[in-house]
């Protein structure tokens, strides 16, 4: 019964989400959880792939155990305003 509702439910949430254009369908309950539904487009694996293999991270944060947003705060908002950094690009 309840892989029956699963399966209709997901059929009737595809059908709406792709008549009304929608990439993306999160589930709003309390406990994390994947997307609902999303779109092949939304799919940006390959692109990420592609850009972590061509991006080089500043020279601090190649010499830290971490590497993430909080050290080169500056360079990372450049590249999330899409604005080129050279700091993210030079080697």
């Amino acid at each position: 019964m309840g892989q029956l509702l699963e399966n209709k439910m997901s059929l009737v949430v595809d059908q709406y989400a792709r008549a009304n254009r929608y990439a993306v369908i999160l589930n709003s309950s309390n406990r994390p959880a994947p997307p609902f539904w999303s779109a092949t487009s939304a799919d940006m694996t390959e692109e990420m792939v592609k850009r972590y293999g061509e991006a080089r991270l500043p020279r601090r944060a190649r010499n830290s155990a971490v590497h993430n947003s909080t050290l080169c705060p500056d360079a990372y908002r450049a590249a999330a305003a899409g604005e080129a950094s050279e700091s993210l690009t030079s080697t």
